[in-house]
């Protein structure tokens, strides 16, 4: 669903961006998108700031242990920029998972009613059915992702992502906490978090400088520190405690909620429904 999501972003905001050009310009102006597209997607998101507002070259050196290796794919960059819409689409995913405390995730970082676009009649928007410009993607100025690669074929990634302002990197920082926290992990350092089981199984270490946050990936606690050379995974290490599960009467309110299709409607093409 996250991939389909992340597609999706330019035909749920792209009428938007259309419509507001026209009606700053006419036809003209749609016509000079084709001469000078958006430079991110969150000037699709937000049309106020197309031409106004353009990304921030992130600058991220490498700092991997010598048994470790930037993935340079051939003919292709050798980095990757994940964007607003893909930072949104990752924090929707888990209202369509089928684990986890959706409820609570949903009043921390987002839930349906913000991420879908209603209309004054209750329903959803078929202009822009989904709000990819949440709190907790709003803010993006530019990010920029590497991956590497053990010398066993084990692999990791650091992603860097620089926001308009500390607070919205703050913000990030802990949507980001709770999507790990959603998805089993146990705290295991000041800045530092492992999921056990599952299919994001990992260890995770984050870190805020001002406007920028640095997000560092890999199979276990110890190897952060060998795809990343300056994590310290030692600093004020707590008790591990495990996520709850949520409990039985919940689950069976959840199911229910997923028959009601005004409470929890699905995105246009998609077959799953979130979970609420």
């Amino acid at each position: 669903m996250g991939v389909y999501f992340l597609n999706y972003q330019p035909y749920s905001d792209g009428p938007a961006l259309v419509a507001e050009q026209k009606r700053e310009g006419g036809w003209a102006a749609v016509n000079d998108l084709y001469d000078a597209p958006p430079e991110s997607a969150e000037q699709v998101i937000h049309p106020e700031r197309y031409g106004t507002d353009p990304p921030t070259e992130v600058e991220l050196a490498d700092e991997h242990a010598d048994n470790w290796e930037r993935v340079r794919p051939e003919r292709r960059r050798d980095y990757a920029e994940i964007g607003q819409s893909g930072v949104a689409a990752m924090f929707a995913y888990p209202l369509y998972a089928e684990e986890g405390s959706v409820r609570s995730y949903a009043s921390d970082v987002v839930g349906p009613r913000t991420w879908l676009n209603y209309t004054d009649s209750g329903e959803i928007s078929r202009f822009d059915p989904l709000n990819y410009g949440f709190d907790a993607a709003a803010g993006w100025d530019g990010d920029r992702l590497h991956v590497y690669r053990s010398a066993d074929g084990e692999t990791g990634y650091v992603w860097r992502l620089v926001w308009d302002s500390p607070d919205e990197a703050t913000e990030f920082r802990g949507a980001y906490e709770s999507l790990l926290t959603f998805w089993g992990a146990e705290q295991v350092g000041e800045d530092t978090y492992r999921v056990a089981d599952g299919e994001f199984a990992d260890a995770f270490h984050l870190t805020v400088e001002g406007d920028t946050v640095t997000v560092v990936n890999a199979p276990s606690v110890d190897s952060l520190s060998a795809v990343r050379e300056s994590v310290d995974t030692d600093a004020s290490t707590p008790e591990p405690t495990a996520t709850p599960a949520p409990d039985e009467g919940r689950r069976r309110r959840v199911r229910r909620r997923r028959r009601r299709p005004r409470r929890a409607p699905r995105p246009p093409g998609s077959r799953s429904w979130p979970r609420w």
